[in-house]
């Protein structure tokens, strides 16, 4: 905006200021200057590198990771039914009675008992089936009876059980069953999370050459760009000297636009393949999640591999993960 002077009319924008204008006319005020933004981080991967943030990042992975720990915990509450269980109680009582004959000798004109009952044992079912107790109980009996032999009476008892069963519970009993089934949860646990990490990477690799392919077909739509603007300059050149119609730029414009097309949706492209990496390999926490730059390094290598299709069949029936679970869920439903 071009200020006037003092009671001058300001002047369109576009235009040069009149004459009349004044000093004040050809200064435009001080503009303040924008910081200046700050370069993106650019972020240079190989394939493999970009695998190991995955396995860092990924919420996929990190999900996955808890379930054999879970299977831990399960496992652990399974064999808590083997764990020895240590029970203590004391009981307390006392009762204050008017005598009501003589026969009862009490000193005094009522009658008093104290009793106290203590009880300390250890029980536990073990491994193979059977169980025991152990149990300790003493109680004192205190009264002022004078026909009581002794004013204070201490009784303690010591017992031990042992329980085996013959046939019940011999070969498999509900907490070795859940132990048993808990073990192969946690199998299945670790297969889950080698598969997981399995297709992380897989999908890992193919989106980092899917990056790598757009940014290589970004440089041959440039190519082609220029290629179709330099078509249109001799076309032009042609014209001027007379050796082609005027129509014949009309194709060559139609060509250079196509070519700007082309490397538009290219750009496009590599944008799209990057937000597809960038969600596989980085933390959604980090405050540069979005405006870190992605980029490849190196072309894939190429090194042909000869198959051995019998060689690769007894290779996925060993290895793959979707059939070690399915065996896994046999045996745990037997």
């Amino acid at each position: 905006v071009v200020l006037g002077s003092a009671g001058a009319a300001r002047e369109p924008r576009g235009r040069e200021p009149g004459p009349g204008a004044g000093i004040e006319g050809l200064i435009a005020p001080p503009r303040q200057q924008a910081p200046a933004a700050q370069a993106p981080r650019v972020l240079e991967l190989t394939a493999d590198e970009a695998v190991r943030l995955a396995i860092e990042n990924n919420l996929g992975v990190q999900i996955a990771r808890f379930e054999p720990r879970i299977e831990d915990l399960n496992i652990a509450q399974a064999r808590a039914g083997w764990a020895p269980a240590f029970t203590s109680s004391f009981q307390t009582a006392s009762s204050d009675q008017p005598s009501t004959n003589f026969l009862t000798g009490a000193q005094g004109l009522s009658v008093n008992t104290d009793r106290v009952l203590s009880n300390i044992g250890l029980a536990q079912t073990l491994p193979w089936g059977g169980d025991y107790e152990i149990g300790w109980t003493s109680s004192r009996l205190a009264s002022n009876e004078q026909f009581q032999p002794f004013s204070a009476r201490l009784n303690s008892t010591l017992a031990f059980t042992y329980t085996q069963s013959l046939l019940r519970g011999f070969g498999i009993d509900s907490i070795r069953q859940q132990l048993q089934i808990g073990e192969k949860n946690r199998d299945n646990g670790d297969i889950a999370l080698r598969e997981t990490l399995a297709s992380t990477s897989r999908t890992v690799r193919n989106a980092y050459w899917n990056l790598a392919f757009a940014r290589e077909s970004l440089g041959v739509q440039q190519q082609s760009l220029e290629l179709a603007r330099e078509s249109l300059r001799n076309t032009q050149a042609r014209i001027e000297i007379g050796t082609l119609p005027p129509i014949d730029v009309v194709e060559a414009e139609s060509e250079v636009a196509l070519r700007e097309e082309a490397v538009i949706v290219a750009q496009a492209s590599i944008a799209t393949a990057e937000d597809a990496l960038r969600a596989l390999i980085l933390d959604p926490a980090s405050p540069d999640f979005w405006s870190v730059r992605l980029d490849t390094a190196g072309a894939p290598p190429f090194e042909p591999i000869m198959v051995d299709v019998d060689a690769a069949i007894r290779n996925a029936l060993d290895r793959r993960t979707d059939l070690a679970q399915t065996r896994t869920t046999i045996e745990t439903a037997d």
